[in-house]
């Protein structure tokens, strides 16, 4: 006898081919067997909801703000941008409901912190660099006396 299914010899009174595994079962209908056979597709991942987007926002603003704080009081041309983008994403991030919010915020009070300190070192470079020309003036003009 042979299989139906793969065609290789087999015993006569087999009830399933030892090469294919398939029932040899001839009463029932081929397309019972196919429809026992066939096999059922595994679940698919349950969908994210609106409110559970990713938080990229969320860390970019807080990486944002630590790097803004960190260098503010050293390079306050590198530390204003850091600060301005941390500010940005973190409205982004909380405008359009991110997982972690707390994130956002703290990258947000961060950026505006890093702001502050940047205002406050440049009115100190300010002023030392006009108290340096009022005194070099000063210093230029005791020499004509």
């Amino acid at each position: 006898m042979f299989c139906k299914y793969c065609g290789k010899e087999i015993e006569d009174n087999a009830f399933f081919c030892k090469y294919c595994k398939k029932s040899l079962h001839y009463n029932e209908e081929p397309a019972q067997q196919e429809a026992a056979e066939t096999p059922v597709p595994a679940a698919s991942p349950p969908k994210k909801h609106k409110s559970e987007k990713s938080n990229g926002y969320s860390i970019a603003s807080l990486v944002l703000g630590i790097v803004a704080i960190s260098i503010s009081c050293l390079a306050f041309y590198i530390s204003i941008p850091c600060a301005i983008a941390a500010i940005i994403f973190g409205k982004l991030a909380i405008k359009n409901k991110m997982k972690d919010r707390k994130l956002a915020r703290w990258g947000i009070n961060l950026g505006i912190i890093s702001l502050g300190i940047c205002v406050v070192f440049i009115a100190i470079y300010l002023a030392m660099v006009f108290g340096l020309i009022s005194g070099l003036n000063n210093w230029s003009s005791v020499g004509d006396r």
